[in-house]
């Protein structure tokens, strides 16, 4: 849209004003004209194109205006994120990874209040990044659990795995990769997921405190 707008700005500015100097140079050939109605169609012309012209720079300062706008705002929430310790994966989104060791609902309650959600992993790659950031500032537990929890339960029926916004992922998830012996149905006890360092999800209960991921939409 842009570029049409520029495009037909470009011939009206180096095609129809030089020829629009070189009639306002010569009176609009006015002495030359015939008719009275000649020069009120070469004058009308020239009006025409004028308008023409100052429309298509109102349109092109317009979206200029808009663009620079929706750049600012976006600069601006990317910034504020990082400072809050938000981490932007491309394509994927922004994560943060909580330290402070919470049960599984009060990490979904607290994620909540920053105006934002438990991570739900909706690909293999976000699940590699979470793991990731794992490494990095998550120690070796003692228990050989360096975990953090995510917005998978199943809460609503045992053995029903879904994330927070009911979206349904079980063992035949592709991007899902669950680790071996999980998810676990015994007893109906662990109800709420987790993610280790490797991607790998597996589950525990949910009155366990662990550190968590909140996530931010692109």
């Amino acid at each position: 849209m842009e570029i049409q707008l520029l495009n037909r700005a470009f011939v009206v500015c180096f095609v129809m004003l030089p020829r629009m100097a070189f009639v306002k140079g010569h009176d609009f050939n006015v002495k030359t004209a015939s008719t009275t109605t000649e020069k009120s169609a070469l004058v009308g012309s020239l009006e025409n194109i004028v308008t023409e012209v100052q429309s298509m720079k109102a349109r092109i300062d317009k979206i200029l205006i808009e663009t620079s706008t929706t750049n600012f705002i976006e600069k601006t929430r990317h910034n504020v994120l990082a400072e809050k310790g938000y981490r932007f994966t491309s394509g994927i989104g922004y994560h943060r990874l909580y330290t402070t060791k919470l049960t599984w609902h009060d990490a979904l309650h607290f994620c909540r209040k920053e105006k934002a959600h438990l991570a739900v992993i909706d690909s293999s790659a976000e699940g590699q990044a979470l793991g990731e950031i794992i490494k990095e500032l998550i120690p070796s537990e003692t228990d050989g659990q360096s975990i953090a929890y995510i917005g998978i339960h199943d809460y609503c029926r045992t053995g029903s795995w879904i994330t927070i916004f009911f979206n349904i992922v079980d063992e035949h998830t592709e991007y899902i990769r669950w680790q071996e012996g999980s998810p676990n149905y015994i007893f109906g006890q662990e109800q709420c997921a987790a993610i280790d360092t490797n991607g790998y999800i597996s589950t525990l209960e949910c009155l366990s405190k662990r550190a968590f991921f909140c996530e931010m939409q692109l």
